[in-house]
């Protein structure tokens, strides 16, 4: 189509889409081999046009190199003064009178600083990393025009809370519903007086008096009666049991270790005292104030006619009256005991005849029913021939030294002969402050006249000597 007012005489006029583009196909503009000549100019124009606002020096903001007369009035001065900053920058020696060699600096490869490294590469086209650099600068500059608008804003808060009168603080009150030491129920306190009072005048107190946490834990984990432990009022019912309504377990708290005292308080006062048997059909008890109990008893008499029981009247001056069984003491019977003699120690060779040449325990008799006992040479005599059971305990302690290596023997035996009837010992692998040693042997035959003794032989690596808390027992009963 020609244009309607287009004369180019002697020409003759013709409209730009009519005429196509020959040449190849141009990808940067989207151009295509086909395409009119007005498609071709108008892409070219606007490519055109885009480099031109790039090259406008107008474009870019140099306000942060605080330039006067001297900035940069085209882009290729623009550029050069950033080649020169980054030369600068980067300690590169620039000499503006010789022109770069290798097409430096403007195509030179350097490194880059930490924030403008890409992944691994670490290097830029001098050009583009000078780019760079201004978009950052003005990316800076866009931030600290915000935080400059930010910190006036907080200036302008500060100041009006700076100008602002404090708020008033009244101290919080309330009504006490008790005496707090000086502070009388019903008064209305402050908080702050009712606290100090408090802890002061009564907390602290109240710890010094109880003990601190720890103590009063430890107090708690020190109950010694644990609630499987057999009541003493119902021998066959455990107290947790017994006392069901009563008894705490665990007992984590004082509250709880209180109610098991009552407890046990309660059983002691429910259950029966033991006393040893002796051969009189009566026994009279009297308390001499608290838990103490003396006892008395009549003579015991030689040819003694016993009940299967021995009665027992305790009474207590005040409140009831009980009355207690004991288990009747069985003809021939002997029990002997007090602190053991000095033991010297002795070295174990071939001329030592076992526990027979041990030290005699000379023993006060408690009680020996046929006088058998003879506590000078520390000898019983069988008075008749029949079946006995007999006993012994030794306790021994070397308090500070103790006992380290080797063994301490303890046995009933003959007086006569070699002959041994219960042997038994205690031995020692480390330093040990106590050697305790116990034998028994029951319905054991014995003749009239046969002898016995309870011997201790020293084999260990220290001597002992008597100490008083050691003791040393040795009874005989004749069951038939």
């Amino acid at each position: 189509m020609k244009p309607l007012n287009f004369d180019n005489s002697p020409c003759t006029p013709t409209s730009s889409n009519c005429v196509i583009w020959a040449g190849p196909d141009l990808n940067c503009i989207n151009l295509c081999r086909g395409d009119s000549i007005t498609d071709v100019i108008e892409k070219l124009a606007t490519e055109l046009c885009t480099i031109l606002d790039t090259l406008n020096i107008n474009s870019y903001d140099l306000d942060c190199f605080n330039l006067v007369n001297c900035a940069p009035s085209t882009f290729t001065d623009l550029i050069n003064f950033l080649i020169l900053k980054v030369c600068e920058l980067e300690n590169i020696p620039v000499n503006p009178d010789v022109p770069p060699s290798n097409g430096c600096p403007t195509d030179c490869i350097v490194s880059v600083a930490p924030c403008f490294v890409n992944g691994t590469t670490t290097t830029m086209n001098l050009t583009e990393y000078v780019i760079a650099i201004g978009e950052k600068i003005c990316a800076i500059i866009d931030v600290n025009a915000l935080q400059d608008i930010a910190i006036a804003d907080l200036d302008v808060r500060v100041t009006d809370l700076e100008n602002t009168s404090p708020p008033s603080y009244t101290t919080p009150t309330f009504t006490l519903g008790c005496t707090i030491d000086t502070l009388s129920s019903g008064s209305t306190q402050a908080i702050d007086t009712v606290l100090r009072v408090f802890i002061n005048d009564i907390w602290c107190s109240y710890v010094s008096a109880t003990g601190d946490t720890g103590c009063l834990l430890t107090a708690i984990a020190n109950q010694t009666v644990a609630p499987t432990d057999f009541s003493i009022a119902n021998p066959l019912v455990q107290m947790s049991v017994q006392y069901a309504g009563l008894w705490v377990t665990p007992a984590v708290q004082i509250c709880d270790t209180i109610n098991n005292i009552w407890a046990c308080i309660e059983d002691l006062r429910n259950g029966s005292v033991t006393v040893s048997a002796l051969d009189t059909a009566t026994i009279n008890m009297t308390v001499t104030g608290g838990p103490a109990y003396i006892v008395s008893a009549d003579v015991i008499p030689s040819a003694p006619s016993v009940a299967n029981t021995a009665t027992v009247a305790l009474s207590v001056g005040v409140g009831p009256t009980f009355t207690l069984t004991a288990d009747a003491i069985v003809p021939g019977a002997m029990l002997a005991e007090s602190t053991p003699l000095n033991v010297p120690l002795v070295v174990p060779s071939s001329s030592v005849d076992l526990i027979n040449d041990g030290v005699v325990q000379l023993l006060t008799e408690i009680y020996d029913e046929d006088s058998a006992y003879d506590p000078i040479t520390g000898i019983w005599s069988c008075p008749a021939t029949g079946r006995y059971n007999l006993n012994f305990c030794v306790h021994l302690s070397k308090p500070a030294v103790g006992f380290t290596s080797g063994m301490v023997i303890a046995g009933i035996v003959s007086s006569t002969s070699v002959n041994y009837y219960v042997v038994s010992s205690a031995t020692f692998n480390q330093v040990t402050q106590f050697a305790d040693i116990t034998g028994t042997a029951l319905g054991l035959n014995l003749t009239v006249g046969a002898q016995l003794q309870l011997n201790i032989l020293n084999l260990s690596d220290v001597a002992y000597t008597s100490t008083v808390g050691d003791f040393a027992k040795f009874s005989i009963q004749k069951i038939k």
